[in-house]
C-alpha cells in the first residue's frame, strides 16, 4: 500500500496541475484522445483525471484521489501504460507543442 510522502505536509498551500499527457488513437477513420492529468489543492494528496474524447466531444470523464502526490504519479504512469498498450500513442500537449512551434519560427 503506498502512503503519504512527508513532503505533501510542506505541499498543502500549494495549488498546482501538472502537465497533462495526451494520447491518441485512431480507429475506423475516428480519433480517440485520452487525457490524463494529475492535480493537487490545497489539502494533502492529489486526483488522477482521465478524459476520453472522440471527435472533439467529451465521452467519457473518472477521476480518483490519492492521499499522496507520490501515489497519483504511480497510477497516471499505470494508467498511459495500459493505454499504450490497446493502441494509444503519445502525443505532445498544446503548450508543449506551441513552444517547438516557437523555436522554429
Amino acid at each position: 500500500m503506498l502512503m503519504p510522502s512527508p513532503g505533501d505536509a510542506k505541499n498543502a498551500g500549494a495549488l498546482e496541475v501538472f502537465e497533462t499527457i495526451l494520447l491518441e488513437r485512431a480507429f475506423k477513420k475516428a480519433l480517440t484522445v485520452c487525457a490524463i492529468t494529475i492535480e493537487t489543492g490545497n489539502s494533502p494528496g492529489a486526483r488522477v483525471v482521465c478524459e476520453t474524447y472522440r471527435s472533439n466531444q467529451l465521452r467519457e470523464r473518472n477521476w480518483v484521489e490519492f492521499p499522496s502526490v507520490d501515489a497519483a504519479v504511480v497510477e497516471a504512469g499505470r494508467l498511459t501504460h495500459n493505454k499504450m498498450r490497446n493502441g494509444f500513442q503519445y502525443r505532445l500537449g498544446a503548450v508543449e507543442a506551441e513552444i517547438g512551434v516557437a523555436e522554429l519560427g
